[in-house]
């Protein structure tokens, strides 16, 4: 990045990059690698990052955000906006704190005419995970799951009413259709198209699979005591064994730029630089634009994964919990605990040193 004679493809401008998907993505300490970078909200800046002690190792080029879709014809209906606020006492609008999500959600289900307010995706997988470690940040936690010093900060008390707001929509007072409990991304996808739900969250824009569905609206996911909806990245690197590094690097640079990164939004890319959301979000004629709008929103707040070389292993034991207490098999406390001592021999299995 410091040679110019190897950016004759594109300029690497890393201060164009969405501050936080830069730093949790490439940015790294080799001597302490389950460190994240301690300021995250500045532009990237090389010598900065190297005067702290860390590197960069590599350009993010996709950049995936929790964010809610909901439909609008519903909340614009006149009929359902007088009835909310006659049960409610307040406006029908997109909410955007968690005690509002669960009363709206609660306002709109109604079994009887197949509609739920919301999905949730507790099924036993990497998105039970996402689920609650969005909640974990909402409700005060550490929305990494695990500490930079290995600390399983997943099981600490705002965990335990992260998962106890979880089971409440879930099972206690659900708010969600049948079969949330083994639902994934596919499933909360295809529950949101065919119109179940009023509300629902992923990783990508949605689709309505019928034009009597309406519109369809996007939103940041709401928000606690703080906010951290999940998000993960991709970036491409160089392997340290390539024969060919500098045109590994030029082909890195020219597919992270700002024009190649907009060409491909055109299929469906999340970008990782601002510049690029600007141009999306304000280009009319983009049928995306709400959407980018919402991305952009979560990933300037998002809180990404541990850094850790079996984090696998360490989200599918957390899911298993997130889907016990979410089905009602054991209660958030115990769960978690079970979660904590199944973690906790992972990493020791994996080498770490847990405090």
């Amino acid at each position: 990045m410091r040679e110019p004679a190897l950016n004759d493809f594109a300029e690497v401008d890393l201060a164009d990059f969405v501050p936080k998907i830069f730093y949790d993505t490439a940015v790294y300490r080799e001597d302490s690698p389950t460190v994240h970078f301690p300021a995250t909200d500045a532009p990237a800046a090389l010598d900065a990052i190297t005067a702290a002690g860390f590197d960069v190792y590599g350009l993010p080029i996709q950049a995936n955000g929790l964010t809610m879709a909901y439909r609008k014809s519903l909340f614009e209906d006149p009929a359902e906006r007088e009835a909310f606020a006659r049960h409610t006492g307040r406006p029908l609008t997109v909410p955007s704190t968690w005690d509002e999500f669960r009363t709206v959600a609660a306002f709109f289900t109604r079994p009887a005419q197949r509609l739920y307010g919301t999905t949730w995706m507790a099924g036993v997988g990497d998105w039970a995970t996402d689920d609650f470690k969005t909640l974990l940040a909402s409700f005060g936690g550490d929305g990494h799951l695990i500490g930079d010093d290995l600390s399983l900060r997943f099981a600490d008390e705002p965990g335990e009413r992260a998962l106890a707001f979880y089971r409440d929509m879930i099972t206690d007072n659900p708010v969600v259709p049948p079969g949330t409990a083994s639902a994934s991304w596919d499933e909360t996808a295809s529950t949101f198209g065919a119109g179940l739900t009023a509300m629902s969250m992923n990783y990508h824009s949605m689709k309505l699979y019928s034009p009597r569905l309406g519109e369809l609206g996007y939103a940041p996911v709401p928000r606690g005591q703080a906010a951290g909806p999940h998000f993960g990245t991709y970036m491409l690197s160089i392997n340290r064994s390539s024969a060919h590094k500098a045109w590994a690097y030029r082909a890195i640079t020219w597919l992270t730029s700002s024009a190649a990164q907009l060409e491909m939004a055109k299929a469906g890319l999340h970008p990782t630089r601002t510049s690029v959301y600007d141009r999306l979000v304000a280009d009319p004629a983009n049928p995306d634009a709400e959407f980018y709008r919402a991305l952009r929103n979560t990933l300037a707040i998002g809180v990404g994964r541990a850094r850790l070389t079996n984090y696998t292993e360490v989200s599918q034991a957390i899911a298993a919990a997130v889907n016990t207490a979410a089905a009602g098999r054991a209660e958030p406390r115990a769960a978690l605990d079970q979660a904590a001592r199944s973690v906790r021999r992972l990493l020791t299995a994996a080498g770490y040193e847990v405090p």
